[in-house]
C-alpha cells in the first residue's frame, strides 16, 4: 500500500512540475504572428452618454468580445493624476508583481534602442505558472505604447497584441485619460488561465493603474 501511495505521490509531483510552468526562455516561439500589429496610434473608443457618466463616477468602462480561442477587448479609466504620472505607474514593471494581481514576476530582459522595452511577465494562477514575452514600443510623444510577441521566446499564447493609449482629460488637464486594450489567441492554455489572460486581466487593467497613480499624486 505504501508503495502505491508513493507512486500516486511521484506521479502528482510530475504532474504539477510539467504543468507549473507553461513556456521556456530558451525556446522560440511555436506559432507565427496570427493577429494584426499596432502601428500607429489608434482612434479613441467613442463613448455614448452613460459610459461617460461611469467615467465622471469613478468607474472604469469595458467592452469585450469573447470567442473559444480568445478574445478582444478595451477599457477606459479616468485618473485624477497627469499624464507623465500615469506613464511612470505603466513603465514601472519591476512594481507590478506588488501592483498587480496574479502577476509573479516582471522583468525588462532587454532595450535594444529608446522606448523599445523587451518585457517577461511571469502569472501565476491556481499554482501554474505562465509567461508573455512581448515587445514594448513606447511612444509618448503620440500618446500611446503597443506590443506584440518577442517570437524569440515561446509565450503560453499563441499570439498577442495591444496598446495603451493616454491623453488630457477632455474638461481637467490635471487629469488623464487611460484606454488600455488587448487581443488574444488563447487555445491550448487551461481555461483558468485564459479567463485570466482574457476576461479578468481586461476587467482590472486600468483600475491598478488609478490606485497607484493616484496614490503617487497624494504623496507628493
Amino acid at each position: 500500500m505504501r508503495q502505491v501511495m508513493r507512486r500516486l505521490a511521484l506521479i502528482c509531483a510530475g504532474t504539477l512540475l510539467a504543468a507549473s510552468t507553461l513556456s521556456f526562455a530558451g525556446d522560440k516561439h511555436p506559432h507565427g504572428p496570427m493577429l494584426a500589429p499596432i502601428k500607429s496610434k489608434p482612434l479613441p473608443t467613442k463613448l455614448t452618454a452613460d459610459e461617460e457618466k461611469s467615467l465622471l463616477n469613478g468607474d472604469s468602462v469595458m467592452r469585450q468580445v469573447e470567442n473559444p480561442d480568445g478574445g478582444y477587448g478595451v477599457a477606459i479609466q479616468d485618473i485624477n493624476a497627469p499624464v507623465d504620472v500615469v506613464w511612470k505607474t505603466i513603465l514601472a514593471y519591476d512594481r507590478y508583481p506588488d501592483w498587480v494581481d496574479n502577476v509573479a514576476n516582471c522583468t525588462v530582459y532587454k532595450k535594444p534602442s529608446p522606448g523599445v522595452l523587451y518585457v517577461d511577465m511571469e502569472i501565476s494562477v491556481m499554482f501554474v505558472s505562465s509567461h508573455l514575452y512581448t515587445i514594448n514600443t513606447v511612444n509618448k510623444a503620440e500618446g500611446y505604447m503597443s506590443w506584440i510577441l518577442d517570437r524569440d521566446r515561446e509565450s503560453s499564447v499563441k499570439d498577442t497584441v495591444g496598446y495603451w493609449m493616454l491623453s488630457p482629460h477632455p474638461k481637467d488637464s490635471s487629469k488623464t485619460r487611460v484606454e488600455y486594450s488587448s487581443q488574444m489567441i488563447v487555445s491550448g492554455v487551461p481555461d483558468f488561465i485564459a479567463k485570466f489572460l482574457t476576461r479578468d486581466s481586461l476587467r482590472s487593467g486600468t483600475v491598478w493603474v488609478k490606485e497607484q497613480a493616484e496614490a503617487a499624486v497624494s504623496k507628493k
